[in-house]
């Protein structure tokens, strides 16, 4: 059995719109991190042999491998990285 650790990436671009506080269009000078970028890490493994997601842990040499004993639904976990325009 190998597991194989991919890494998938999403990034969502946020742009702050500003408009004035009775709902015309906003005429100052826009702030320098009105556009931002968040990037997530996804962190998964999967058994190579059949291509299935798996939950893994540690075994007694610190390697990885399938956690046979957990059956809850295997997703990704994600990691947030914030990039704010200044």
């Amino acid at each position: 059995m190998t597991i194989v650790l991919p890494k998938r990436l999403k990034t969502i671009t946020e742009t702050v719109t500003y408009v004035n506080e009775d709902g015309t269009t906003f005429t100052g000078t826009r702030p320098g991190n009105a556009d931002q970028t968040i990037t997530f890490d996804g962190t998964e493994y999967v058994d190579k042999t059949n291509s299935q997601l798996v939950h893994v842990k540690k075994d007694a040499n610190g390697q990885l491998e399938i956690n046979q004993d957990n059956h809850e639904p295997v997703t990704p976990t994600w990691t947030a990285r914030v990039h704010l325009k200044r």
